[in-house]
């Protein structure tokens, strides 16, 4: 508390007693004019020891007190959570209630004690409840008020959205509320799934702008600046990740050790994607805005970044494929205009390798006319929106299809036990036009943009709720037509683990998603069906099933498939718990190549008694190399990047190069074949071709 207020007890006087103002008002004022820094409960102590009123703006405090206000608020934050007084049950899977007519006596104790408010009963204006709490803390009480009083309709989001922005700056989103719970929670319990969204991801980037700017002031030397809360530090790890790869690891992670809210996580994943996409369209804005004059070298250096950049992008947005909830609409119109910008980058190309290709003294009439008579039209799509297409076609599976193919990575390739080599691939749909792909994606925004229900909708489902596209668990009929039982049927008849996995395999060899299908499956882990806990008596193990069942030339990519479905979805990773998928999860998504070596020397020793060496081998193979490709590419990404500042930085830009952590990347790089070859692995030419790129730059 500061120690002059004597020095200012008049104008305190003055604004609070005469003029009527808030607290609000007169804090921020005393700031302003005076640099009096003090908070909002440091005056409200100030005046119970001057025994001054309330002004007529807030409602009168009660006659009887007991205790202090601050020995109170001691007493508020050391009571145990008495959650059930005031949050309404979650089992029933409704909406909560429109409006809450009544408040517990111990809710209204609790408040009137810490902020000197009495919460009115009954049905009430979204504004009237946003002046009562005016001036209270916001990690506190101030959005608790809010949710404890809430009606479904739009007011009270419109409400809670001015008052989280107007206290944008000194909000702390861990919203601890007033029984030490989390205000997600309480947004889960209180507010409609149509508002859910909206409200939680307004509240997290709050909670970033709060935190960036106490870090700001902290570093300036401003003393009276709080450092940021370290309750959800990984909201703030996960934003200043290198890689999108890395976040949703962090993200994970958090969701692993700890029962946060699922509302919280899933759109901390929103609120992180978002800023990874505004960074990524920043930097493509800037590579278009480029007018430097590169040699060779550094125009391929340009180019790899620009299609990184591209790439980057693009998987992020492939992340919220089926998931409930979305980023913006507006970073998806951007992905058209990079579609139409690769387009002219591809036409340009073509018509300067034509100009090379033009004989001397010919005229361009006399060129085009030999061409149109000698030459068949070539109607293959340039590799630049070949590549175009197939990243739209990946991002949006709705696409009418005009060729079907199969798209095999090449990343990297297990061997067999007669030693060829066993590409992992994907099925992907694409358009054979690239006139189709913008007809699409240009009708499609402009059908969300026209139906604004719809597109709130959209973003705003249950994160409960199945995914509308897939109302089922498991097909209803096989690929020949065989009726195949549902999946309650099979749940309720102990469907047999070979049954559930015969079913999802005939799903993926039609080309449909097989994530909902296979969360299904984990969530029945340790019954009727088994991952990565022990089976029970007489059941085997899944990956035994794939190894002894599933065709060799679909084994590792299915099983692939089968590995992504379990690390993609949040809600199982609040509900399963089995040391081996703990284990599993550190082995396929390291930080570092030294992660990565870790978890390979730490396999946990039960697997051998749980499944074969074959199904332990499928296991280790496709995690081990979906483990090493993400690291390749994060350090692929990391090392390019490091070559692109060291460029700038001769080229006398304000651009700092950090040969350190270069150096430290490319034995990360180096390392990662090493660990491949300790597994019998095989690694596609192309990364080995970039290390060679990378010695080069080095002599050059």
């Amino acid at each position: 508390m500061p120690k002059n207020w004597s020095d200012h007890e008049a104008e305190i006087r003055r604004l609070y007693m005469d003029e009527g103002r808030t607290l609000k008002d007169v804090r921020d004022i005393m700031s302003a004019k005076f640099d009096f820094n003090a908070s909002i409960r440091a005056y409200r102590m100030r005046f119970d020891d001057l025994g001054w009123k309330k002004n007529k703006s807030v409602k009168t405090r009660r006659d009887q007190k007991t205790t202090s206000r601050n020995s109170r608020a001691e007493t508020v934050f050391s009571t145990p959570e008495p959650m059930e007084l005031v949050l309404p049950s979650e089992e029933t899977g409704e909406d909560p209630q429109s409006s809450i007519s009544d408040i517990d006596p111990v809710t209204q104790e609790l408040f009137q004690g810490a902020f000197d408010i009495t919460i009115p009963t009954g049905s009430k204006d979204a504004g009237e409840i946003l002046s009562l709490i005016e001036g209270v803390p916001p990690a506190a009480g101030g959005l608790q008020v809010q949710l404890l009083k809430w009606q479904s309709g739009g007011a009270y989001l419109k409400a809670s959205q001015k008052y989280i922005l107007e206290n944008h700056y000194r909000y702390d989103a861990q919203f601890s509320t007033f029984y030490r719970g989390s205000i997600f929670t309480m947004i889960e319990q209180k507010v409609g799934t149509g508002e859910q969204f909206l409200l939680a991801k307004m509240c997290l980037e709050s909670d970033l702008d709060s935190r960036k700017l106490r870090t700001t002031r902290a570093m300036r030397g401003d003393t009276n600046s709080t450092s940021p809360s370290d309750d959800i530090p990984f909201l703030e790890k996960a934003s200043e990740s290198s890689s999108w790869s890395e976040a949703e690891r962090t993200l994970y992670a958090v969701a692993m050790r700890s029962p946060q809210s699922k509302l919280l996580v899933g759109c901390s994943l929103v609120v992180v994607a978002e800023i990874f996409l505004k960074r990524y369209r920043d930097e493509l804005d800037d590579l278009k805005r480029s007018s430097y004059i590169f040699d060779i070298h550094a125009e391929a250096l340009i180019k790899d970044k620009r299609e990184r950049l591209r790439r980057r992008y693009f998987d992020v947005l492939r992340s919220f494929e089926d998931s409930n909830m979305d980023v913006d609409l507006s970073f998806y119109k951007y992905a058209i205009r990079i579609a139409h910008w690769y387009q002219a980058l591809s036409a340009r190309e073509a018509e300067n390798s034509s100009k090379l290709s033009t004989p001397a003294g010919d005229t361009q009439e006399e060129t085009l006319e030999s061409q149109r008579s000698d030459t068949p039209v070539d109607t293959t799509p340039s590799p630049q929106m070949d590549s175009v297409e197939r990243t739209f076609g990946t991002v949006a599976p709705l696409l009418s299809q005009d060729v079907q193919i199969t798209d095999y990575s090449g990343d990297m390739a297990p061997t067999d036990e007669t030693g060829q080599s066993q590409t992992m691939h994907k099925p992907m749909q694409i358009s054979s036009s690239s006139s189709s792909l913008f007809h699409y994606f240009s009708k499609k925004c402009q059908e969300l943009i026209d139906d604004q229900e719809t597109f709130a909708n959209r973003h705003c489902q249950d994160i409960n709720s199945p995914v509308e596209s897939h109302p089922g668990f498991l097909p209803t009929s096989d690929s020949d037509g065989t009726k195949l039982d549902s999946v309650q049927d099979g749940t309720t008849s102990k469907c047999p683990p070979c049954e559930a996995m015969r079913r999802v395999y005939t799903l993926w060899k039609s080309k449909s998603t097989i994530v909902p299908h296979v969360h299904r499956l984990l969530e029945l882990d340790g019954s009727e069906t088994s991952f990565f806990c022990p089976p029970p008596e007489g059941i085997e193990n899944m990956f035994d099933f794939v190894d002894q069942n599933i065709p060799q030339a679909d084994k590792f990519s299915f099983t692939d498939e089968l590995l992504q479905a379990c690390v993609c979805f949040l809600e199982d990773r609040f509900r399963f718990k089995s040391p081996s998928f703990k284990w599993w999860l550190s082995l396929y998504t390291p930080d570092t190549s030294e992660d990565l070596q870790n978890a390979l020397e730490l396999r946990p020793i039960h697997l051998e008694k749980v499944m074969s060496a074959k199904g332990i081998k499928l296991l280790l193979t496709c995690s081990t190399m979906e483990a090493a490709r993400g690291l390749l590419q994060d350090l692929q990404a990391k090392i390019t990047d490091a070559q692109f500042s060291a460029l700038q930085e001769r080229l006398g830009e304000s651009v700092t190069f950090d040969e350190a952590s270069y150096l430290d990347d490319c034995r990360q790089f180096l390392d990662v074949f090493k660990i491949l070859k300790t597994q019998d692995l095989k690694v596609e030419q192309s990364w080995y071709d970039f290390s060679v790129k990378m010695l080069q730059w080095e002599l050059g």
